[in-house]
């Protein structure tokens, strides 16, 4: 076992002093090693580390090298607390330039293997004498690379892909490299590529320009290829001819083809009926007025509990894409039982770590992509714009439920990284008569009376004091429900916070203008999505087809109807969101983009209540 072959490599290395005997001078030094190289060749790391160590114990004359050699080996099989343990005990005063470079390499690998690339690059990053060799450079280079790429730094780890092909010999490990150098260019934007372009001539500007093309062109095949082949022409022994070309045009004919047929899965039945009508609405109505091939769409009433049978039935009556579930329950049981064969867009966001092994899809975009109306990212919008705004001392105002929760912890969380201080978390219940006491105590109100009356009492005479608020706080960021906040601004407004900010996420609105009641809460600002709050939506074209055939009843799912919307019009739009990170579109629900894990992200815009009713401020601040 390679336990106790290292106690073994231990004790040697402890002992009462040097070890005198020579190697076994029938079997030649290069020779000795070659059953563990071939072990190590054939990705039996475990196997050759016990040989390795093995032979570090029968010879003490290599004992260095053949325990660098296990090293290598146990951090291979991911083995690292035990590769560590060798690690700790080589001498460093034995060692020499090249072992010591070796020791230096594997010690980043284990740090890196524990999740610290930072400092795996501060101890790599070491000047190399001039004679050092080819083998050990790669090893080098590639960990540099490594390193490089769990910094983000794609660029820096790219040009050390460069670096590396240079000592590399091995034709499969040759490929490799250049797809590793040519998945890090794929992270950057064109813009950054462009910037590289010009400051980097030579061998990078064949890869850049190469990046550039397949970043801009990758949707339109046609265009594609004809850029390619002028930079063949220019480039004509390059690489990348040979395995990542084919690839592009692969992936960008894949991209191009868009979902003949699309299934749409939602819960008809139960509590979530009338919002999965709104979303189906929506989507809906975006399709009638799409002018591009439309799909064939096909709709499916699915529950947590028929959530598999139902991406089965839908995908063996021809479904290429699916939009759905909806209920966080189903995207589980689906994600997590089911075998995900088409890109599917669900309609929330999945708890859980997203594995691979149920991913039977074969298209070049990601199996899975989460797009949900998120309270916590309007939370976190919030704190952006709050903070951006000069503010820094807050107290937050939830419901005490469990979404109040995690609205608040989403708030405070994203306040705090940015620098800002919380003085208080309010949580309000159901029950709008209940307010003062709550309020009172944050504001301090209460021991500002307290301290009144003790003052009476003990100057024993009648005093006119006046109560007053703590003066620390500069903003109230509120997470309430319109009847709530028309009761909770003017109990604050009593309590002397006009010069207070006062922040809200979308759901102090209502969605329908009600300029009596909403009086009460005039000041305010809050975040919304253009649907609801641009006057511009009012009189489109589509939110006149939807309000035609709306029946009174869904009249509160006016945001569900701009899912819907958005949810039909992200479908052709993935593979570009997904290429171009930076890259945005205007949705009804807000600025959208797109992450490379598959994530929506919506960028929603700021209004004001005036008069009663909503005011743009700053539409397009922070987009």
């Amino acid at each position: 076992m390679v336990l106790s072959l290292l106690n073994l490599t231990v004790l040697s290395l402890t002992g009462c002093g040097p070890q005198t005997s020579k190697p076994d001078t029938d079997v030649p030094a290069p020779e000795a090693n070659l059953h563990a190289r071939e072990l190590y060749q054939a990705g039996n790391f475990y196997a050759a580390a016990e040989e390795y160590l093995a032979l570090a114990k029968a010879d003490p004359n290599n004992e260095i090298r053949y325990q660098l050699g296990a090293t290598d080996a146990l951090i291979k099989d991911q083995k690292i607390d035990q590769a560590q343990q060798i690690i700790d005990l080589l001498p460093q005063e034995k060692l020499s330039d090249v072992q010591k470079i070796l020791k230096n390499t594997y010690s980043a690998q284990i740090l890196l293997a524990k999740d610290d690339p930072e400092a795996a690059y501060t101890l790599i990053n070491i000047d190399l004498p001039a004679d050092t060799p080819r083998p050990v450079l790669a090893k080098y280079h590639e960990t540099r690379a490594t390193i490089l790429h769990r910094k983000n730094e794609y660029f820096a780890a790219a040009k050390e892909r460069i670096l590396l092909n240079s000592y590399l010999d091995d034709a499969q490990v040759i490929s490799e490299n250049y797809q590793s150098l040519w998945q890090n260019l794929s992270r950057l934007s064109p813009d950054e590529l462009d910037a590289y372009r010009s400051d980097n001539p030579g061998i990078l500007t064949s890869w850049l320009e190469l990046a550039i093309i397949s970043k801009t062109m990758l949707q339109n095949t046609a265009n594609l290829e004809s850029a390619v082949i002028t930079w063949q022409q220019r480039y004509p022994d390059h690489p990348a001819l040979y395995n990542i070309i084919p690839e592009i045009i692969d992936i960008s004919r894949q991209l191009a083809k868009q979902p003949i047929q699309v299934a749409l899965l939602l819960p008809f039945t139960g509590k979530y009926s009338d919002a999965s009508i709104a979303i189906r609405e929506g989507f809906l109505a975006a399709w009638y007025e799409s002018r591009n091939d439309k799909p064939i769409i096909k709709i499916y009433s699915t529950d947590a509990d028929n959530v598999v049978e139902a991406y089965e039935q839908a995908i063996a009556e021809g479904a290429e894409f699916i939009v759905g579930p909806l209920q966080k329950s189903a995207i589980s049981n689906l994600i997590e039982h089911g075998e995900i064969k088409v890109t599917t867009l669900v309609l929330n966001q999945y708890d859980g770590e997203l594995d691979t092994a149920n991913n039977f899809n074969t298209s070049a975009l990601p199996a899975i992509i989460q797009f949900g109306l998120s309270p916590e990212e309007e939370a976190k919008q919030v704190a952006e714009r709050a903070w951006f705004d000069g503010h820094a001392r807050a107290i937050s105002i939830t419901t005490k439920d469990e979404r109040g929760r995690r609205i608040n912890d989403a708030f405070v969380s994203h306040w705090r990284e940015l620098g800002g201080t919380i003085l208080g978390h309010v949580k309000l219940g159901h029950d709008i008569k209940e307010l003062a006491n709550p309020i009172r105590s944050a504001l301090n109100i209460d021991q500002s009376k307290q301290r009144s009356k003790a003052l009476r009492s003990r100057l024993q005479r009648s005093l006119k004091t006046e109560t007053r608020r703590r003066q620390d706080v500069d903003l109230i960021f509120m997470a309430v429900p319109p009847m709530t906040a028309r009761q909770l601004v003017p109990q604050l407004r009593y309590y002397g916070t006009e010069d207070v900010a006062l922040y809200s996420i979308s759901n102090i609105y209502t969605g329908i203008i009600n300029t009596r009641a909403d009086n009460d809460i005039n000041g305010v600002l809050f975040i919304d999505m253009p649907w609801i709050i641009d006057p511009e939506n009012e009189y489109s074209p589509l939110n006149r087809m939807i309000e035609r055939y709306r029946k009174p009843a869904h009249s509160a799912y006016k945001r569900l109807y701009a899912f819907g919307i958005d949810a039909y019009r992200l479908i052709p739009r993935i593979a570009e969101l997904i290429l171009q990170p930076s890259r945005q579109f205007e949705g009804k629900t807000g600025y959208i983009k797109l992450d490379e894990e598959g994530r929506v992200h919506r960028r929603l815009i700021w209004a004001r209540f005036v008069d009663g009713k909503p005011e743009l401020s700053d539409a397009s601040s922070l987009n």
